[in-house]
């Protein structure tokens, strides 16, 4: 947290946690970037990285290894590194 604001969530495990309570009012944003995606390439298969103008979310692995980290660029702390987020 910085400032009392969540920034960042990470998770791993066998399935994907709930985005629309973690991400709470960035979820429509989300939503858009993902449906822009999949529009693009509705095939497309691995690694999920998706930037929007407030968001970035990454997901990846297999069950039962699901990983991944969502973040709000502009709400990270100094001194604190997108590769921590994990």
């Amino acid at each position: 947290m910085a400032n009392g604001q969540v920034f960042a969530i990470a998770w791993s495990g066998n399935q994907i946690p709930d985005l629309e309570t973690f991400l709470g009012s960035y979820f429509p944003e989300f939503k858009q970037a993902l449906a822009e995606q999949r529009a693009k390439a509705p095939l497309r298969r691995g690694p999920l990285h998706l930037q929007s103008q407030n968001l970035i979310v990454e997901s990846g692995g297999h069950r039962p290894d699901l990983r991944g980290r969502a973040f709000v660029p502009a709400l990270m702390p100094p001194g604190v590194t997108e590769e921590e987020i994990q």
